[in-house]
């Protein structure tokens, strides 16, 4: 009897022990890691050019060791890419990853980082990049002049290069489609504001003063809508002397956009986007004919940057 009491005490404790040595099993805490992107690069939107900077931090424990971590990067339609795979030991490790983007990279790019360690689950983080391509820029090769609505005279103009123009007398004289597909952008004065104004042509207020001129281009539906927003602190000429479009981008990110702008001063800058999504700016450089009494006899004269086709 006493023999199998002491079997059992012993089964009790060798039990005891496996058990133990289970529960040491599942506590054994899991590697970390964290990602630091740069500042210049957090946001997420970069352009051809821009290198991604991203801190990485790992680290194990005396349980859990180190073993491995692997950076890789993919883009829909292409084959992943490993730009990093390091064997790891010890329970520290620092990296500060970049990855310098080329034009290829245009797009949406997701970033993966993966540490590994001898024990525990592997631990992943990623990061999402929108990539844009750097375009050239059009400038007015010199200042244009564009009036209110008296009749012969310059109102309408594409904002593309190269910027051409039309007169009301085109509008009337020719009642073309080829005027609705080209203009972007039509020139008034505009009563409700008394001031001189730019319009989409659109735009229902500016079709009320202008349209009543004429009736081939008043259906709505077949004029092209641009879009445009006065915009401060912009310099101007550092953009035109740049040639390329990335400030021209940048600067329209989250904008509110509407249809007309009133009040063109000496000075002001109006950033635009065209139905077709191209991006420019003008700027004015001198207002004149509204004094005494404004009337529809008023011009202003402007230069233009746009984005190159």
């Amino acid at each position: 009897m006493k023999k199998v009491i002491k079997m059992m005490m012993m089964l009790v404790v060798a039990s005891g022990f496996v058990l133990s040595s289970c529960s040491d099993d599942e506590e054994t805490k899991d590697v970390e890691l964290t990602i630091i992107p740069s500042s210049s690069t957090a946001g997420g939107n970069l352009f051809v050019f821009d290198t991604i900077r991203v801190t990485v931090n790992g680290v194990g424990n005396s349980d859990n060791k180190l073993k491995n971590f692997k950076v890789t990067k993919a883009k829909v339609g292409s084959a992943t890419q490993t730009l990093v795979d390091a064997k790891l030991s010890g329970t520290s490790y620092i990296l500060n990853f970049g990855d310098t983007l080329v034009e290829s990279d245009t797009g949406t790019i997701t970033y993966t980082f993966t540490l590994t360690g001898d024990k525990g689950n592997v631990q992943t983080k990623t990061f999402v990049a929108t990539v844009t391509n750097i375009g050239v820029i059009d400038v007015s090769p010199t200042t244009i002049q564009l009036f209110a609505q008296s009749s012969g005279q310059e109102v309408f103009m594409t904002l593309t290069p190269p910027f051409t123009q039309y007169t009301l007398g085109d509008a009337l004289a020719n009642d073309t489609a080829a005027i609705k597909e080209d203009v972007d952008l039509g020139s008034y004065y505009s009563s409700g504001t008394s001031s001189m104004s730019i319009a989409s042509l659109f735009h229902s207020p500016y079709q009320t003063q202008i349209w009543s001129l004429f009736t081939s281009l008043r259906t709505r539906g077949l004029v092209r809508k641009t879009e445009f927003v006065r915009v401060s602190g912009v310099d101007f000429q550092k953009i035109a002397d740049s040639e390329v479009d990335r400030d021209l981008q940048i600067l329209a990110r989250g904008k509110t956009w509407v249809e007309a702008i009133n009040n063109l001063a000496v000075n002001d800058i109006v950033l635009y986007r065209t139905k077709d999504g191209k991006l420019g700016l003008i700027k004015i450089e001198d207002v004149s004919g509204l004094s005494g009494t404004p009337s529809q006899s008023g011009t202003f004269t402007i230069n233009i940057l746009a984005q190159a086709e």
